[in-house]
């Protein structure tokens, strides 16, 4: 996990906190949580990537820490809130936030969400970390231009991954598409494509930039960076 968390949640109820950084940093990405709203305002917005805010909290409503977020390199506000009538959502989106989550929320929907914000992000700092791999001559070319001649099942995987990306490739689909069968779903095949995907980080990374496949456990793969696929 990063240092410092690229996820801010600003909720008064303490118990869903500390599941929410429970269930994420189980998942690799960290948050960084505050659950009392007089304290956001010595927040330092500029360091996180998204901030997940609740409405009704004692002291600070949502609306209010809404409007202090500043305007220059603001994150991404998903609202979470069991207030989830039509023109609050409505008046929330004009005055600033850019997602709304009615409670109770699936913590598997957030995450997944907040991943794909993270992905475009890093994508964006990291736009010319370019992984290209061509289907026709079924090759991967990293960032620094080197040119890797991909196994058929090295093509199968990074052409799945990239294709969904920023999303996730569950392991039954990754391990199917490898190896045509469909009772790829054993164990087995799971510890072959895990032993895979970490040859090929091996292989194709370099000192700057690793190949950017990644392990979401319990759900699958993804490509966290910058893919590009041609004929």
């Amino acid at each position: 996990m990063p240092d410092h968390p690229e996820i801010l949640a600003i909720d008064d109820d303490q118990a869903f906190l500390a599941d929410l950084k429970t269930f994420f940093e189980g998942q690799g990405i960290g948050v960084a949580t505050v659950s009392d709203p007089v304290l956001v305002g010595s927040v330092d917005y500029e360091k996180f990537t998204v901030v997940l805010l609740d409405l009704e909290m004692p002291g600070r409503t949502g609306r209010e820490v809404l409007a202090g977020i500043p305007a220059n390199r603001r994150p991404i506000v998903i609202i979470v809130s069991g207030h989830s009538d039509l023109d609050t959502r409505i008046h929330l989106l004009e005055i600033g936030a850019d997602f709304f989550l009615p409670k109770p929320v699936d913590l598997t929907e957030v995450l997944l969400i907040c991943r794909r914000i993270l992905g475009r992000h890093k994508s964006d700092d990291e736009a010319g970390q370019l992984w290209a791999v061509s289907r026709s001559h079924h090759t991967l070319t990293s960032p620094n231009a080197t040119v890797f001649g991909l196994t058929s099942s090295e093509f199968r995987i990074l052409d799945l991954l990239i294709e969904n990306s920023p999303g996730v490739v569950t392991k039954d689909v990754l391990a199917q598409a490898v190896t045509a069968r469909s009772e790829a779903k054993a164990i087995a095949f799971h510890r072959s494509l895990e032993v895979m995907i970490s040859r090929m980080r091996s292989r194709f990374s370099g000192p700057d930039h690793p190949l950017p496949i990644k392990a979401l456990r319990n759900l699958g793969y993804t490509f966290h960076g910058r893919g590009e696929l041609s004929n």
